[in-house]
């Protein structure tokens, strides 16, 4: 176990002992982490940072059911998950072009909610794209966008540099937008 894996477990039992500084220091561990994967996702600085404030009103609400085998950073991240499809589903936000059409079309299979044909046959294509992928990029791609890795895990785990993760990432996503878009294309031509 990790330093800062222990570290957590303690300020968690602290916490469901009712100690408001152990929550605290959880949110000051964990708040930059948070915030950035929301904002990455919202693009809006203010909504990242109201639905961040979210996510620990919540943990806080439910840290005396969190199991302290698991990681704090998943937890958390799975909160703002779940308060970002909510914040979604009120605001109707459609997704379209892009990085976030890309973002859209794997959290539908997450979710497992194909509303439609075409939405499957978007995934589908891009799945194939995602498996034609060299094993490493493969990897990134599903660590980051299936597994919800931050930045930061991706960076240690594949021992690069935040500028290097993040420019192949952006690399990918368009890599991947034009293998999808090249695969629905041609499949509406052989029909």
């Amino acid at each position: 176990m990790r330093f800062e894996d222990q570290k957590d477990i303690e300020c968690v039992l602290a916490a469901q002992d009712g100690e408001k500084r152990a929550f605290s220091e959880i949110v000051k561990r964990h708040h930059k982490a948070v915030r950035a994967y929301l904002l990455v996702r919202l693009n809006n600085v203010h909504d990242s940072e109201d639905l961040a404030q979210e996510v620990f009103l919540t943990a806080y609400r439910q840290i005396a059911r969190f199991d302290t085998t698991r990681q704090m950073g998943p937890w958390l991240r799975g909160i703002a998950f779940n308060l970002l499809r909510n914040f979604y589903s009120k605001k109707k936000a459609v997704a379209v072009g892009g990085n976030n059409e890309l973002e859209s079309i794997i959290q539908a299979e997450i979710e497992h909610h194909h509303k439609d044909n075409r939405e499957a046959e978007h995934f589908s294509a891009l799945m194939e794209c995602v498996e034609e992928l060299q094993k490493e990029d493969r990897e990134m791609v599903e660590n980051r966008y299936m597994h919800q890795q931050t930045i930061h895990e991706l960076c240690e785990a594949f021992h690069k540099k935040h500028s290097a993760v993040t420019m192949r990432l952006h690399r990918l996503r368009q890599l991947l937008i034009a293998c999808a878009e090249g695969k629905l294309s041609h499949s509406r031509f052989v029909k």
